[in-house]
């Protein structure tokens, strides 16, 4: 009877040998059984055969040159149905591998779904910044190598005056623009100052200003300061200059003319020209000036606000401005739901708040009520229109609570976006500076021109 036993043990033993399997996963040896593998059907590991390219028989094992960070993860997965993810691993390196042994995305446990779908994420933030930064709109020409020593002085200027981390000629240029741009939008706004502007000469000008506007009143029967003037004049001088030669040194001109920036900016300048030309002329001739002109030299000056879209342009020069862009951009869903939000609260709050207040003036309409309400949910509170009533007062204590929630809520989202992108920025720049040292250094290496190989890198 012992014996018996005995023999039942050893053919235990060696069925349960027959069913081990040794797996050779990059040099790292994993053994399970083969009943554990036959537990999901339909894949790799579940249709293994000796017969199979990846068997040796010398060493009675399956080789897959595979990662076996990632095959540690599935391998559990057939031990106990449920696939998680090691913190070491990246969301495209197990979804190769996924494929690789015959296995579905969807089988990933929800805990592990963040550490999946992060990295698509990243790719995004990151695709967003290439297209955003690197060489907007295809614009440079990186076949230098075999142009004239003329294209080449224009592809300088193209860089020094469009591209402010091509040099330090760049970057100081970019200075001087950025000074001039604050200097022109001060001179546009001092100008609607009194004590910058002069009376015109009455003998000079024999124009009757009857005009009841006292803001138009002023501005046509006086003239701006001589020193604002010719600075304004220099401005747009400089202004005209670099937007000319931005053109023409442009390695696509007809995409230049199509850019809603440039197309203003052109606007700006013409627009500018066409008001200064005016008031110089009656003021250097002293012939007089007509009310016709006088309104035409005014409607220029307010057209001349466009100067102010100059700003827009910093945007395309500084990559901080970028990234801020791109990142509001990025969070259009959460701005459209903050203004739907915004507004279905504040057109029920308002329209409350005025058969609350029924007996108060103020309240004049449900769109004034409804202003009341926008001005409490963001803050604001101007005070020029108030509740009175107990009713009226609780409606806006709640409206004051409903702002403070609506608009913290989407802010943070786009805050958070913001985050995102600037820390991806910061590692893309540096990725971009090693790439351009790598590149300098072996052209250097190869007796190449660094210089050329620096205008090719941008």
């Amino acid at each position: 009877m012992k014996w018996s036993n005995k023999g039942q043990g050893t053919n235990l033993l060696a069925n349960w040998n027959m069913d081990l399997i040794q797996l050779n996963i990059g040099g790292k040896i994993f053994v399970t059984t083969r009943s554990t593998l036959s537990r999901i059907p339909n894949t790799k590991l579940s249709d293994l055969k000796e017969s199979s390219v990846h068997y040796r028989s010398a060493h009675k094992e399956f080789f897959f040159d595979r990662d076996p960070e990632a095959f540690a993860c599935i391998l559990n997965y057939y031990r106990t149905s449920e696939l998680h993810l090691s913190h070491k691993l990246c969301g495209n390196a197990i979804r190769r591998e996924l494929e690789f042994w015959g296995m579905d995305i969807s089988i990933v446990s929800s805990c592990c779904w963040k550490r999946l779908f992060e990295v698509d994420e990243d790719e995004k933030v990151l695709n967003n910044l290439k297209e955003g930064i690197a060489d907007e709109s295809g614009l440079l020409d990186n076949n230098n190598s075999t142009k004239s020593k003329r294209h080449l002085l224009k592809h300088r200027i193209w860089l020094l005056l469009d591209k402010p981390n091509s040099s330090t000629a760049a970057k100081i240029w970019n200075w001087i623009f950025l000074v001039l741009v604050f200097l022109s939008a001060g001179i546009f706004c001092l100008e609607t100052i009194t004590s910058f502007r002069l009376p015109k000469d009455t003998d000079k000008y024999h124009t009757d200003f009857n005009v009841t506007n006292p803001k138009v009143r002023e501005f046509i029967s006086t003239q701006l300061h001589p020193a604002l003037m010719i600075t304004e004049v220099i401005c747009l001088m400089v202004f005209t200059i670099e937007i000319a030669l931005r053109w023409f040194c442009c390695p696509a001109p007809l995409k230049f003319v199509m850019s809603f920036l440039n197309v203003v900016d052109i606007i700006t300048v013409c627009v500018g020209w066409m008001a200064v030309t005016i008031e110089l002329y009656y003021f250097l001739t002293g012939n007089t000036e007509t009310m016709t002109i006088a309104y035409v030299s005014f409607g220029l000056r307010c057209c001349y606000i466009l100067r102010l879209f100059r700003f827009f342009r910093l945007k395309e020069k500084y990559t901080g401005l970028k990234v801020m862009w791109l990142a509001i951009v990025q969070s259009k869903d959460e701005l459209v739901l903050l203004v739907i939000s915004f507004l279905i609260l504040s057109t029920i709050l308002g329209s409350t708040t005025y058969y609350c207040e029924l007996e108060n003036s103020a309240f004049s309409s449900i769109p004034q009520a409804i202003w009341w309400a926008v001005v409490t949910m963001t803050t604001v509170g101007y005070g020029d229109i108030y509740p009175v009533s107990a009713p009226g007062k609780i409606v806006g204590t709640v409206c004051s609570l409903c702002g403070l929630l609506i608009i913290s809520m989407p802010i943070a989202i786009i805050a958070a976006n913001f985050n995102q992108y600037h820390n991806h920025n910061k590692q893309f720049q540096r990725i971009m500076g090693e790439k351009k040292r790598s590149k300098i250094k072996y052209a250097s290496s190869r007796g190449i021109n660094t210089q050329q190989t620096n205008l090719t890198s941008y």
